[in-house]
């Protein structure tokens, strides 16, 4: 589990030359057929939409709508739940720790606010996911006055693999400010990965990390 999570970390963290070359090659494509939509333009706009699809299904807090994007049972190799909730640990050990649709509905309040899952609508909020046509990969950074913590929102297209990350991090200006404090963030990063097939996204994977 930590060589995943360190795995996944790395793919996350800024590499400038080589984001900005897969993103050139982008537009590059784009460019030379405009006004003539590419299979992979109209397999990008597809994808969009069914971003923004995902996106809504989050901010409206539907289970049903997200339930769509799981293939059920759900093993603890790919979304880790065990301590979350004493109901669901002994549904789980039941159940072979996997969980089915209808447990996923039936805790799905608890699941929503213990993966902050709220998080999605602020990254499809301060992403522009219309962008994505000619870009694999998008980032912004949410600083707050006299807060020792920053939010990071980002996603990123590799392939048929499509992430979305949410997280924490210590605001160094604030740091400066404040020398005395010692910890000034409980820094912590939500990593999902979804694929997709030309149609649908479908979710893969979750990693968490403090």
């Amino acid at each position: 589990m930590f060589i995943a999570i360190v795995f996944v970390l790395i793919r996350l963290l800024p590499n400038n030359n080589i984001n900005d070359a897969a993103d050139r090659s982008l537009q590059k494509n784009i460019s030379k057929n405009q006004g003539k939509p590419t299979s992979r333009q109209e397999e990008r706009k597809k994808l969009i939409s069914e971003l923004k699809n995902l996106g809504d299904a989050f901010t409206r807090k539907d289970k049903i709508g997200i339930s769509k994007y799981f293939k059920f049972p759900l093993g603890d190799s790919s979304i880790y739940l065990s301590g979350m909730d004493s109901a669901l640990d002994a549904q789980l050990k039941k159940n072979s720790n996997e969980m089915n649709e209808m447990m996923f509905q039936e805790h799905f309040t608890r699941i929503y606010e213990y993966l902050q899952m709220e998080q999605f609508s602020k990254l499809f909020q301060y992403l522009n996911i219309n962008s994505l046509l000619n870009k694999n990969r998008l980032t912004r950074e949410k600083h707050h006055k006299n807060m020792g913590c920053y939010n990071i929102y980002r996603i990123i297209i590799d392939g048929n693999e499509v992430t979305l990350f949410y997280g924490t991090n210590s605001d160094r200006s604030y740091m400066t400010r404040h020398p005395d404090e010692a910890e000034v963030c409980a820094e912590h990063s939500t990593i999902w990965t979804f694929l997709f097939d030309g149609k649908k996204l479908q979710f893969k994977r979750l990693v968490e990390a403090d």
